[in-house]
């Protein structure tokens, strides 16, 4: 089973995205789950149901390891400074409340206060997220490390390297088979969520041609997604505001600056985002 260990406002949902797509092309069954209670809180039981063929955890956790079978995944993370700001400008103005409602009141409070404020306010609600990172197993044969800032800057290079991570060629060839795959696992992916059916089979294959995998990143760029604009064009309103990395450089007061240092330092050096607290 291949697995993608992914944090809130890390390039999560895009990633993800991604990895649905090569989903279709290789026949796995594609399980995004966002809490314990998405899997009745028994992720070994869950699997052994569902058997994911790529399980996404949107809200990775090192305990969740423990109970995974045989797998091989990749974890991305992104500067927690960068975290916080994406987080408190996404509650604030653009993450959908439908299936979140906890959100309202949170994104109530954040409104009425400056800045600042706010950001104070949302380094509170991210610190389990932070906990998750400063406890997570980083030496894991089983799992690939990255940084979200590494793979804006190349994601073709990434994704070839986790391809061949998982064991997964490439192909030269799309011919009417290739074609057709990702048509066919998109329905039956489709029928198991309308008809509420555990488990229809998969048309499987071990390679993906270069062509498909650089179509599926071209369609879920940050340019794509963002309505045309550009990594480091911001609209505070859309749920891909930004996309560059240092952005919280033009958000820090020097009293977030400091409160952040004092909470989380340790954790920008273990990450290495930063030496020491200096900066």
């Amino acid at each position: 089973m291949y697995c993608f260990f992914a944090h809130h406002r890390s390039a999560s949902s895009s990633t993800n995205d991604i990895l649905r797509e090569l989903s279709r092309y290789c026949g796995w069954r594609h399980v995004t789950v966002h809490n314990p209670a998405a899997y009745g809180h028994d992720l070994a039981e869950f699997c052994a149901w569902r058997r994911p063929g790529l399980l996404t955890f949107s809200n990775a956790s090192a305990d969740q390891l423990a109970d995974l079978p045989d797998y091989r995944g990749v974890h991305l993370v992104r500067d927690p400074r960068d975290v916080l700001v994406s987080s408190y400008f996404s509650h604030r103005d653009s993450h959908p409340v439908a299936q979140w409602p906890e959100l309202r009141v949170h994104r109530e409070e954040l409104r009425l206060l400056d800045k600042e404020q706010g950001l104070l306010l949302e380094m509170d609600c991210r610190a389990p997220q932070f906990a998750e990172l400063d406890s997570w197993q980083y030496r894991n044969p089983r799992v690939l490390e990255w940084k979200m800032e590494d793979l804006i800057q190349d994601p073709r290079g990434h994704f070839m390297e986790l391809m061949d991570f998982w064991g997964i060629g490439s192909s030269g060839r799309v011919g009417i088979r290739e074609r057709l795959r990702p048509q066919y696992n998109r329905l039956a992916a489709a029928a198991e969520r309308r008809l509420a059916i555990p488990r229809l089979p998969r048309w499987q294959a071990r390679r993906v041609s270069a062509q498909q995998l650089e179509a599926v990143l071209a369609k879920h760029s940050f340019q794509q997604k963002s309505r045309g604009r550009s990594p480091g064009v911001s609209d505070a309103g859309h749920h891909y505001r930004a996309g560059m990395p240092g952005d919280w450089r033009q958000h820090f007061s020097a009293t977030v600056t400091q409160r952040f240092k004092e909470r989380f330092g340790a954790l920008l050096v273990k990450l290495g985002y930063e030496r020491g607290f200096d900066w």
